[in-house]
């Protein structure tokens, strides 16, 4: 009967299904085990290297998911489905991961997965520049994600209270409204299927103003080096200052020459000749 039991969970073996994930640092991450959902899982073995070392099992009735000491506490089995979730992810948790399941009937799956771990999006900065034309303010809202490949969206609510969202891949938008007003700007950096977001109050003061609002934890954005006018114009004003310093020096040395030359006059402190 054993005998029997081999054969037809060797019978229908399943083939390697190969997949990839990715994951962020510190969140956490679920591997699907690829089961069918009719299976009454009596073996679940999640492995990692090449000589398949256990980190998760789940053998009858017994569940161990503190196999492999780098884990720790981070292992949650699910025993019904036979995925397995993986908190506070680092670095290190990058590598290929494999299942090995087998129903009551001896039926047997086997799933690797190969897991990308990436350092999550940190929010976008915003800078706002506003102009008061009397009436009404004008702005110019951009958006600036430290990632290059991430996607910019704008959320805001208008005065109606319905919600809009608009893409931009340069992260810039343009909003008119009249003064003493305020307005939420929400813009949001997404990849893949990590997002971040940072939220603007904009307010028309009937002041025009450029401000910047840098998120905590976040780098400030990249100093924008000056065009070749801004340099030619820094040039001659520096010139310009060291000109005027050079001719005071010059003025007063001729100054103290000249008295030191002039007939009739004795400096004080010193013997004139007769």
């Amino acid at each position: 009967m054993k005998l029997a039991v081999s054969l037809f969970g060797l019978f229908f073996y399943t083939q390697v299904v190969d997949s990839q994930l990715v994951g962020y640092v510190g969140k956490s991450i679920t591997f699907p085990s690829g089961a069918d959902p009719s299976w009454i899982l009596k073996k679940i073995e999640w492995a990692i290297y090449s000589n398949n070392t256990w980190i998760a099992t789940h053998r009858g009735v017994t569940t161990k998911t503190d196999r492999f000491h780098r884990y720790g506490s981070r292992l949650r089995l699910n025993t019904l489905t036979g995925d397995l979730t993986i908190h506070e992810l680092s670095l290190n948790d990058a590598m290929e991961y494999s299942v090995d399941l087998t129903n009551d009937r001896g039926e047997n799956r086997v799933r690797k997965i190969k897991l990308e771990v990436k350092y999550p999006l940190e929010k976008p900065n915003i800078t706002q520049y506003q102009w008061f034309t009397g009436q009404s303010c004008v702005i110019v809202l951009r958006c600036q994600s430290s990632v290059q490949d991430a996607e910019l969206f704008w959320n805001t609510t208008s005065l109606s209270g319905e919600t809009g969202t608009v893409k931009r891949p340069d992260g810039l938008f343009l909003f008119i409204y009249t003064a003493q007003m305020s307005n939420e700007f929400i813009c949001t950096s997404r990849r893949e299927k990590d997002d971040a977001s940072s939220v603007f109050q904009a307010i028309c003061d009937g002041k025009s103003a450029a401000t910047t609002v840098t998120p905590k934890n976040s780098p400030a954005p990249p100093i924008k080096p000056p065009c070749p006018r801004e340099r030619l114009g820094l040039y001659f004003f520096g010139g310009f200052i060291l000109g005027v310093f050079f001719m005071a020096l010059l003025f007063k040395f001729f100054k103290v020459t000249g008295q030191l030359q002039s007939p009739g006059k004795c400096l004080k402190g010193t013997r004139c000749s007769s």
